[in-house]
């Protein structure tokens, strides 16, 4: 995740990960305007059994 103030600057974030993506797999970028962000909502019930198996703080952070 990366906080930019505008779009130029999303830009040359977005050419330096196309610059270095691996040669396989994909990659999923998603471009959030503030007032988008504002407007999220988070929806919870009970734990699946793969976040019980794998535990709800395993994250992958790059």
């Amino acid at each position: 995740m990366r906080i930019v103030p505008n779009r130029k600057a999303s830009e040359k974030h977005f050419r330096r990960i196309e610059e270095y993506a691996p040669k396989t797999g994909t990659l999923r970028l998603l471009r959030l305007i503030e007032k988008q962000y504002n407007n999220i909502y988070l929806v919870t019930g009970e734990p699946g059994y793969q976040e019980k198996v794998v535990d709800t703080n395993s994250h992958i952070l790059l």
